[in-house]
């Protein structure tokens, strides 16, 4: 909508695809598995309880043993359902996936193309103001999109679970990205026509224009670069190697050395 390059859009549809591979893991892990995990376990205390049962004493009575059962299943239920992702945490990370999708889909022959295919019902500078919207929010929630994983990283004091070589690509993704862009030389100067050896294409292009279509995207990916140097500087204090990590690796060696020193003590005493 804002006849941005074409790596651009082969990048955002790219984009869409990984995302929807990882939402439908979310979906799909987070819920539909879960739910199936407590049938079964459900199913499992309602058939009988666990193979210890056979050695309960025989003095439990049959109404001792539905309470017991029933306790089980609510536990399993309680547990579950903790588990679980929130609706409201499901609901925005679809609807965002969603959207998404459809402000990222590549337009073939740019804003005329869109235009026709519209019937010319939509002039140019309403596709124009449209996509200019939908870019600045997606600039807005692509800015938004390390906060939940920093601040968690933060409470918890830990980088587990991060995968270093995933946030060194992003880093380095978005700086030649914004790169790229601020480099391009139709932000630099005006062209005619096919100024400058065709870069410019049959419409010419003016400086001033082309940065106000390409600000948004240029801010989202300069942007994250100062968030994803912060997740750096997480796995740099909490990460795999970091002191803390040695510190908490030296105490949990003693612990294992005191309980096998206490098994050690305690054998030798029987």
């Amino acid at each position: 909508m804002l006849d941005q390059m074409w790596f651009q859009q082969i990048i955002a549809a790219y984009y869409v695809f990984v995302d929807t591979v990882l939402v439908t893991q979310f979906l799909w892990y987070g819920v539909v598995h879960r739910v199936k995990e407590l049938e079964k376990r459900l199913e499992g205390v309602t058939m009988g309880g666990n193979s210890n049962s056979d050695d309960e004493d025989d003095s439990i009575t049959s109404d001792s043993n539905a309470d017991l059962k029933q306790k089980r299943a609510d536990e399993g239920a309680a547990v579950a359902r903790s588990k679980m992702p929130s609706v409201a945490h499901t609901t925005f990370v679809t609807v965002s996936m969603l959207g998404t999708l459809a402000g990222a889909l590549p337009v073939s022959g740019g804003v005329p193309a869109l235009g026709d295919v519209s019937g010319g019902w939509l002039s140019d500078e309403l596709i124009e103001a449209i996509g200019m919207t939908v870019g600045w929010i997606s600039t807005l929630l692509y800015l938004c999109s390390r906060l939940p994983q920093l601040i968690l990283n933060a409470k918890r004091k830990s980088t587990e679970g991060l995968s270093i070589a995933l946030f060194m690509a992003a880093f380095s993704g978005n700086l030649f990205y914004s790169g790229s862009l601020l480099l391009n030389p139709l932000g630099w100067r005006d062209y005619e026509p096919y100024g400058g050896g065709g870069v410019a294409g049959p419409e010419g292009s003016n400086a001033m224009e082309w940065w106000s279509r390409t600000l948004p995207f240029f801010f989202g990916a300069f942007g994250v670069l100062t968030m994803d140097a912060a997740v750096g500087l997480q796995f740099k204090l909490w990460g795999p190697g970091s002191e803390k990590s040695q510190i908490e690796e030296e105490e949990r060696e003693g612990l294992l050395t005191a309980r096998e020193a206490g098994y050690g003590s305690l054998e030798s005493s029987s």
